[in-house]
């Protein structure tokens, strides 16, 4: 039985995933079916379990806070019920859980030395040609991505995480990779997720793609991340595994919200 089992993930107070005692990521829910009226409700069982969570900041430890209710939007127009946590003494924001995770587990993001930034554009240009974005478009990108290293796992080479989201001429775009540095010093596109969108009223918008935490649970945990894909009207939430360093990053789990 993994000694974190039972562990509950939450964003923004919206319930995301728990660790079964098998290690695994779950979908879980805060609501449930009444078997007479059929009637969608609060789960009560489940709020007396969850008694607290601890949320997590740029600085600084974990944060305990204690619960107040669980709450959901239920209203005739509503796509599905928006169901989230309210806690007593602060606004439901950013990650939450309900067992605190080790504060070595986390991502740090470090803007990196030019030569890795360097190495990491020349994967994303080739990645843009892939996907045949125009000369100047590519130019414009390549100045604005965003490069950080990443410490995902205990005595393992950084990974480096490229972003960007951009607005052009009537079309828009959202780019995450995940590189990882191989033991030849060779850095390798792990993660490649490329959203083009085109002008306005004829596609729609790119899907905004970004990296939201690393949720390892103990020291000697596999790597996992956490990202989130904002559509028009629904949002991806999206578990990644990496097994080794020459290993693509696996999607593991996902759940989506809104309509």
């Amino acid at each position: 039985m993994n000694a974190w089992a039972g562990n509950y993930f939450f964003y923004d107070g919206i319930p995301l995933f728990k660790l079964s005692d098998a290690g695994k990521f779950e979908m879980f829910s805060l609501l449930q079916q009444d078997a007479a009226t059929k009637q969608v409700q609060l789960n009560q069982n489940l709020y007396q379990q969850i008694p607290y969570v601890w949320s997590y900041h740029a600085k600084g430890n974990a944060v305990r806070h204690a619960v107040s209710k669980l709450d959901f939007d239920a209203t005739p127009d509503a796509c599905v019920p928006r169901e989230t946590i309210i806690l007593k003494d602060a606004k439901s924001e950013g990650l939450m859980t309900t067992l605190p995770l080790p504060a070595k587990s986390r991502a740090t993001q470090v803007i990196v030395a030019d030569e890795r930034r360097e190495a990491a554009l020349k994967i994303l240009d080739a990645a843009l040609v892939k996907r045949r974005v125009t000369p100047a478009w590519r130019a414009r990108l390549l100045e604005m991505a965003s490069v950080h290293e990443i410490q995902l796992h205990n005595n393992d080479t950084a990974t480096l995480l490229v972003q960007l989201h951009d607005d052009w001429k009537q079309r828009s775009i959202s780019v995450l990779l995940l590189l990882t540095k191989t033991e030849e010093n060779i850095y390798l596109a792990a993660y490649s997720e490329i959203n083009i969108g085109g002008p306005s009223g004829s596609e729609p918008e790119a899907a905004r793609i970004v990296f939201i935490d690393h949720l390892a649970t103990e020291q000697n945990d596999s790597k996992v991340v956490l990202l989130r894909r904002e559509g028009y009207e629904t949002t991806d939430w999206l578990l990644l595994k990496q097994a080794g360093v020459k290993k693509p990053w696996q999607e593991i789990a996902r759940r989506e919200t809104g309509c």
